[in-house]
């Protein structure tokens, strides 16, 4: 009878083969999920074409710093955007960063976004109400822009907003009466605008 070979692993060999695999795995798993927090998700995808979205409208080729934005690179290496850990947008700021055109109503996509500073810039056109669709917000600074028109109640859907500046701009019209509604702003600035 043919006897099967025996292997004996020293114990303290075996113990660091077994730890070595385990830290391996460890690595692979922590690899595989920080891959698949941004662009493989429908959320993440949506938050790219949104950002997508406001580079091609406000003519970002020309911003001051345009750093990644429209890359593959993952969001939080795109200049001015911070993400959580699942890859979502959760600030956008670009103050003084040259942004000329139009607010982009995709914006109102970044449902996870808590601080949108997009002051000192070019823009012009109406404040979108999809901006009311932001309901994690709690920052909303638009101020020494040229934006127009009126503020759009929707904004009244922002319940969590501490600030709101919409200061230095040439809107017009009335203080939409949902903007009082709004019972964690803190701050408040309309100074510098036509409105009545």
């Amino acid at each position: 009878m043919r006897q099967r070979p025996f292997i004996a692993l020293h114990p303290y060999r075996g113990t660091l083969f077994i730890v070595a695999f385990l830290v391996a795995l460890a690595l692979l798993t922590a690899a595989t999920k920080v891959h698949a927090t941004e662009s493989d998700t429908p959320d993440g995808d949506a938050d790219r074409a949104a950002l997508t979205a406001l580079f091609n409208a406000t003519d970002g080729e020309n911003w001051v710093n345009n750093q990644n934005w429209l890359t593959d690179k993952p969001l939080s290496t795109w200049y001015g955007v911070t993400t959580n850990g699942n890859g979502r947008v959760t600030q956008l700021i670009l103050r003084g960063n040259r942004l000329s055109g139009e607010i982009p109503p995709q914006l109102g996509s970044l449902t996870q976004l808590e601080r949108l500073v997009i002051d000192d810039n070019l823009l012009v056109g109406l404040i979108p109400p999809e901006l009311g669709n932001l309901t994690q917000l709690q920052w909303l600074d638009l101020d020494r822009n040229q934006l127009n028109g009126e503020i759009p109640p929707d904004l009244g859907k922002l319940l969590l907003l501490e600030r709101l500046d919409l200061s230095g701009n040439q809107l017009s019209g009335s203080i939409p009466p949902e903007i009082g509604g709004l019972t964690e702003l803190r701050t408040l600035y309309f100074d510098e605008n036509q409105l009545s």
